[in-house]
C-alpha cells in the first residue's frame, strides 16, 4: 500500500499546475502552454504592426515545435507514472501482505476484469 501511495504522490506532482521540480525532464504542461501563448501574443502584435521579420517567423516555428516536444515529454511522464500507480494498486488488491489487500481479496475473487465496450 505504501508503494501505491508513493506512486500517487509522484503522479499528483506531475499533473499539478505548479512549476516543475525534481527529476522531471520537462516543464509542467501549463508552463509550456503559458510560454507559447505569450510568444504567440508578442508575435501577433509584431505582425499587426508590420515589423515582423522572416527570421522571427522561423524562430516562432522552432519555438512552437519545442513547446510541443515539452508537452509530449511531460504527457509521457504522466502516462508512465499512471501505469506504475496502476501496477502498485493491482499488487495491493491482488495479493500483497497488507491488511488492506487481505481485506480486499475475498471481495475481488469473483470479479472479472474485461475490456469496456467501444461505444462508451
Amino acid at each position: 500500500m505504501e508503494t501505491a501511495l508513493k506512486e500517487l504522490e509522484k503522479l499528483q506532482k506531475l499533473v499539478s499546475d505548479e512549476p516543475s521540480t525534481g527529476k522531471s525532464k520537462a516543464p509542467a504542461i501549463q508552463e509550456s502552454l503559458n510560454s507559447l501563448l505569450q510568444t504567440l501574443h508578442v508575435q501577433k502584435k509584431r505582425l499587426e504592426a508590420g515589423i515582423a521579420t522572416e527570421a522571427e517567423l522561423t524562430t516562432l516555428a522552432r519555438t512552437v515545435e519545442a513547446r510541443k516536444k515539452e508537452i509530449d515529454e511531460r504527457q509521457k511522464e504522466i502516462y508512465n507514472s499512471l501505469a506504475r500507480y496502476g501496477k502498485a494498486l493491482d499488487k495491493v488488491s491482488r495479493g500483497g501482505s497488507s491488511p488492506v489487500a487481505e481485506a480486499l481479496n475475498p471481495a475481488l475473487d469473483g470479479i472479472e476484469i474485461c475490456d469496456a465496450p467501444a461505444d462508451i
